[in-house]
């Protein structure tokens, strides 16, 4: 049983992971976008 937890946890750790890692990609390509053409993001 505390095997399969484990499993299970460094499953969610590792997905959380990629996710994070895209999640900070996608800002810094906004912020290079919002930085490069300034006004078409000032809202």
């Amino acid at each position: 049983m505390m095997w399969v937890l484990t499993e299970f946890t460094v499953n969610i750790i590792l997905h959380h992971h990629l996710f994070y890692s895209s999640s900070i990609l996608f800002l810094s390509i906004l912020l290079y976008c919002s930085r490069s053409f300034p006004g078409s993001y000032a809202g």
